[in-house]
């Protein structure tokens, strides 16, 4: 389950971010945060549905604030997802897996 969910960091992100890399999708977290813990099964849903599409990453804000910033995320859960090294769309809130999905592979159809 979700083998392919990769836990992001300030080191790692910059070198999956980039014009040689598929699709990345990411799902910015806090622990703290109630929808978020809702969302993470979604989240997860995504990645056993679509294992090949894209990588899959996941940033816990209480852990790693520094990422979320870079990344411009204001509110939890957001979901990013990244076009080779561009930002295709962000995802706000709690959304079902059938929106999650459409909406993740319309931005990576783009």
């Amino acid at each position: 389950m979700a083998a392919k969910l990769i836990a992001l960091t300030v080191d790692n992100l910059p070198r999956l971010v980039t014009p040689s890399q598929g699709a990345l999708v990411v799902m910015f977290s806090a622990s703290w945060c109630l929808p978020c813990r809702k969302m993470t099964p979604v989240f997860l849903q995504l990645v056993d549905a679509l294992p090949d599409l894209a990588l899959y990453g996941a940033v816990d804000m209480a852990v790693s604030p520094t990422i979320a910033q870079r990344c411009g995320i204001r509110a939890v859960p957001s979901i990013e997802v990244f076009r080779k090294d561009v930002l295709a769309t962000v995802i706000a809130g709690q959304v079902s897996l059938d929106d999650l999905k459409a909406r993740v592979l319309q931005a990576i159809a783009n």
